[in-house]
C-alpha cells in the first residue's frame, strides 16, 4: 500500500526525471543499468547544454541514443566519454 510520503516521493522522483529530458516511467524499471541513466542524462544534457560545439555526427547519435530503451555498456560509456570530453573543452576554454 502506498502512503502519502511515497507518491509524493515518486512525483516529485518524475518531476526530477522529466526536468532532465528524461521519461520516468522508463528509468524508474530496476532492470535498467545506472549507467544507462547516467548516459540518458548526459545525452540530454549535451542536447541542450552544448549543442554548439557538437558534430551532426554527435548530434545524430545523441538523438538515437535518448530514444532507446535498452543500450550495451559500450554504446553507454561512449557517450558518457563524449559527456566529459565536452565538459573538459567547456573548463579549458573558462579558464583562458
Amino acid at each position: 500500500m502506498n502512503s502519502y510520503k511515497n507518491i509524493k516521493d515518486t512525483a516529485q522522483t518524475d518531476a526530477w526525471f522529466r526536468s532532465q529530458g528524461l521519461n520516468p516511467y522508463k528509468c524508474t524499471n530496476p532492470d535498467l543499468d545506472s549507467n544507462f541513466i547516467r548516459a540518458k542524462l548526459a545525452a540530454s544534457c549535451l542536447l541542450k547544454s552544448y549543442k554548439t560545439k557538437l558534430s551532426e555526427k554527435q548530434i545524430k547519435q545523441l538523438n538515437i541514443f535518448k530514444i532507446k530503451t535498452k543500450a550495451t555498456s559500450t554504446q553507454a560509456f561512449s557517450i558518457l566519454n563524449l559527456y566529459k570530453k565536452i565538459r573538459r573543452q567547456e573548463h579549458r576554454q573558462k579558464k583562458v
